[in-house]
């Protein structure tokens, strides 16, 4: 399993609308804020293989501390 991070912290950047084109197929220059979270799905084929992704897509005010 491989995990790709989008790590943008502000808010109204565009964030939904790159997941919902991706997910979706679809761009949306007035998508509504994200409040809290949401969840999304997609199953990719590539060649033999199917590949599902799991996308949080969060409000961007969320602090994340690494060790």
């Amino acid at each position: 399993m491989k995990l790709l991070q989008i790590d943008y912290h502000d808010t109204g950047v565009g964030k939904s609308s790159i997941v919902c084109r991706f997910v979706q197929d679809h761009f949306d220059h007035n998508i509504s804020p994200t409040i809290g979270a949401s969840f999304m799905t997609k199953t990719v084929p590539c060649g033999n293989e199917l590949h599902k992704f799991l996308i949080w897509d969060t409000a961007g005010q969320e602090r994340v501390s690494c060790p």
